[in-house]
């Protein structure tokens, strides 16, 4: 399945919530979940596979399963 959260070091603010995370191909790969300013602005997005995993569960009527 892979992995559900990634962790990064890219800039976000406390604002962008649920905005995109890209690769450097301007990829979409997660969206912005966290951010950790106690660790020196570490930032947790949710991996992009999870979330078309989930849209396809809602989609198909189903449940989100962990």
């Amino acid at each position: 399945r892979g992995a559900t959260f990634l962790g990064t070091d890219a800039l976000f603010n406390k604002g962008i919530s649920g905005g995109p995370l890209l690769n450097a191909d301007g990829e979409v790969i997660g969206m912005c979940t966290y951010l950790r300013e106690d660790l020196n602005g570490l930032g947790f997005a949710i991996a992009i596979n999870r979330i078309t995993d989930a849209a396809h569960e809602l989609l198909d009527g189903r449940g989100i399963t962990s």
